[in-house]
């Protein structure tokens, strides 16, 4: 009796840690990116937006995951799979409304069950704003790969963190930097544009998710001088509300080198796009459009 008695536990043991671990490998595979292909509620979640599942450890009982970009307010809420199953229970999360200075919060109430099949998630969800009446919806998302970049971006921005997109920003100046020549005509001969790299920089930072508003300089009075420059601001989602930053490019080299506190003149000018630094810029974007308008 005593050896079925241990057989039995010994069984059971075996099966719970299996159950576990499937349940863990299977959580682990269903993170990741997914895109919203479907979704009968367009004013609460727009088709073509994504968002990502990731794993997280959590004080909460349950909550082994991380959902960042539910509904069109990108909110972050936290859930777990059990198998298949995608459960979100019912919390609240703060939002910060788009189209507004950055500064103003909602509290939206969440619930939402969903289904993964073949990397096809279907999620039924209740959203709820405020003083705004109870939204239900149901969207169906697919999980992509090409999004892995971004995803790791809009999680740097999320938290604070500058580094990395200054870094990739620097890689695509980089990769932009060469304009296009034309002729201008008789006395100015051949020219080089910059248009074309900017609308690609300004392009670039339009696909980040982090990204909720761009725009550049390009109405603002400047000295005509060699090397010109130009301004890119950007407002990015975090986790601490809208966070302004300009990002400064200098048109044209002159070709000298810096040694302590001497210059010299080494190489020829080249009329190329050059990075130079990152800094806050509360109002830029504002600034620029008003510029525009001529106010």
């Amino acid at each position: 009796m005593r050896r079925l008695i241990c057989g039995f536990l010994i069984l059971m043991f075996f099966t719970i840690t299996s159950v576990f671990g499937q349940n863990t490998l299977l959580s682990s595979a269903y993170c990741g990116w997914y895109k919203v292909v479907e979704s009968n509620n367009k004013e609460i979640w727009n088709e073509g937006g994504s968002f990502n599942l990731s794993e997280i450890k959590h004080e909460k009982q349950n909550a082994s995951l991380e959902f960042l970009g539910f509904t069109n307010q990108g909110a972050m809420v936290i859930g777990y799979f059990v198998k298949a199953e995608l459960i979100i229970p019912k919390q609240t999360a703060e939002i910060i409304t788009k189209g507004g200075d950055g500064n103003q919060k909602w509290t939206i109430e969440i619930e939402a069950k969903g289904h993964i099949n073949n990397d096809t998630l279907e999620l039924s969800y209740l959203f709820k704003q405020e003083d705004f009446a109870e939204s239900h919806g149901i969207i169906k998302a697919l999980k992509v790969t090409d999004l892995i970049k971004c995803n790791a971006l809009s999680k740097s921005v999320y938290k604070g963190n500058f580094n990395k997109v200054e870094r990739t920003f620097k890689r695509q100046v980089r990769k932009h930097k060469r304009g296009i020549e034309y002729d201008n005509g008789p006395g100015s001969g051949m020219q080089i544009s910059h248009i074309n790299d900017i609308d690609s920089l300004i392009r670039w930072f339009k696909h980040q998710e982090c990204v909720v508003d761009v725009t550049w300089d390009k109405c603002q009075e400047k000295i005509a001088i060699y090397p010109g420059w130009f301004v890119i601001g950007v407002k990015f989602k975090t986790n601490q509300g809208i966070k302004e930053k300009c990002f400064h490019i200098q048109q044209g080299t002159m070709g000298d080198v810096h040694l302590f506190a001497y210059r010299f003149h080494a190489f020829k000018a080249r009329n190329i796009l050059l990075y130079k630094k990152m800094y806050d810029y509360e109002g830029f974007i504002e600034q620029q459009r008003k510029q525009c308008l001529g106010l």
